[in-house]
């Protein structure tokens, strides 16, 4: 592993500097490595999620969306090409 990886790390835009930092390499097996990886992936997901929720116009829109579908004003789409129909 790059030294440069195993000093610092960044976390939500800041960079934190690690101390007593072994210049050895990290081993870990690959079903660990895969694990890591799909947490990090889920932890990602509930950061956005957490964004979205904290984030009242976005909560708005996503409301008017739900009422717009209950009152049946939705469009079944196909493709993007579609869309030229609708916005006109």
């Amino acid at each position: 592993m790059h030294k440069s990886y195993v000093d610092q790390f960044r976390y939500m835009g800041v960079v934190y500097q690690m101390e007593n930092t072994s210049t050895a390499p990290v081993v870990i097996s690959s079903e660990a490595f895969l694990t890591l990886k799909r947490l990090n992936n889920e932890l990602e997901e509930v950061i956005e999620t957490i964004e979205i929720l904290n984030t009242p116009q976005l909560m708005k829109q996503i409301d008017r969306s739900k009422k717009d579908q209950k009152a049946g004003r939705v469009c079944e789409l196909s493709g993007a090409d579609d869309l030229d129909s609708i916005w006109k």
